[in-house]
């Protein structure tokens, strides 16, 4: 019994080393399957492409009637482009223009005097500016230089 048990003994210690063993063979085992499975898949890829060019060596094609530039574009149309930017800056210029003079709250006739004070006018006095004010041209800042008339209505209030 002391004989078995020392032979059981021995094998066990052996077993680490002998599951080290397979473990390495299995894993050279797949490598090598790996590596056969992927040089096949190479092998049919090549005889599959030999194939398909030996069945394409009788096709051959041919050009009939070769390809024409056309004589004019057929897109875009340009006098078509050229329209729409013209009318689209006339009616962006006219927005702005119509935005401006919303905007402004200036009193420049009897007019306005009389529809917004709702009383009427007694006199209309032109605004005279200096000629030393223009600063450096005739067209700089001309829209503050317009004629504004002061006004006086019949509270005796100015405008």
């Amino acid at each position: 019994m002391g004989q078995e048990a020392k032979s059981l003994e021995s094998r066990l210690q052996m077993s680490p080393l002998v599951e080290t063993q397979y473990k390495q063979l299995t894993r050279d085992s797949k490598s090598a399957q790996d590596f056969y499975n992927d040089l096949l898949s190479k092998k049919n890829n090549s005889t599959m492409a030999t194939d398909l060019e030996s069945a394409q060596e009788g096709e051959q094609f041919v050009i009939l009637d070769s390809a024409s530039f056309p004589d004019q574009p057929s897109f875009p149309v340009y006098w078509m482009f050229a329209a729409g930017g013209a009318g689209g800056g006339i009616g962006l210029g006219l927005a702005i223009v119509l935005l401006l003079e919303l905007k402004d709250k200036a009193i420049r006739s009897e007019r306005d005097i009389e529809f917004f004070l709702e009383l009427p006018t007694l006199v209309l006095l032109p605004s005279v500016g200096l000629a030393a004010n223009r600063k450096n041209g005739r067209f700089r800042n001309w829209w503050r230089r317009r004629k504004r008339p002061v006004v006086k209505h019949a509270a005796g209030q100015a405008a």
